[in-house]
């Protein structure tokens, strides 16, 4: 499953969602404890970004929202793996967007906040076909699954 993923011509993807964006903060944050923020209230921190070769059109899409909110984010970038991103968060050092079904465990150190007005990133189910094969039949049960729960649920989708 890929957030904010541009995905290249030789593989499969299909539109699960466009899922709400939430606005990751340090626990201790002065926001933290409010349902909702505008970017705009953050517009001066610096914002968690991923990796370039890892997250590049995450990074571009964070962007692309804050200009839509007239400013320009700082970043910084930071490995994805394992939960140096959130631990950048809940040490002060920045604050991050994300969606709710990109959240790992509940770090304790971070809080999530609704961005208002709402904004999404779109969650694509995303797989390699190989050319001239039928997809092996995990593949297909997987994006059968994940499609049948999409539209069961009523998310966005093709």
């Amino acid at each position: 499953v890929g957030m904010c993923a541009q995905v290249p011509g030789d593989l499969g993807a299909r539109r699960l969602k466009d899922e709400p964006v939430l606005l990751m903060l340090p626990a201790d944050h002065r926001l933290a404890g409010r349902d909702a923020v505008q970017l705009t209230e953050v517009r001066e921190e610096t914002f968690a970004l991923d990796e370039p070769s890892e997250g590049l059109h995450y990074n571009e899409a964070v962007r692309a929202l804050c200009a839509e909110h007239g400013f320009d984010p700082a970043g910084r970038e930071l490995q994805t793996h394992h939960d140096a991103w959130e631990r950048a968060i809940a040490g002060g050092d920045c604050v991050g967007l994300t969606i709710r079904s990109h959240l790992a465990a509940a770090h304790p150190g971070v809080r999530t906040v609704r961005v208002d007005p709402r904004a999404t990133f779109p969650l694509d189910l995303v797989w390699r076909p190989q050319p001239g094969l039928p997809l092996r039949p995990a593949v297909r049960t997987v994006i059968g699954v994940a499609i049948g729960i999409a539209e069961r649920e009523g998310w966005t989708g093709d």
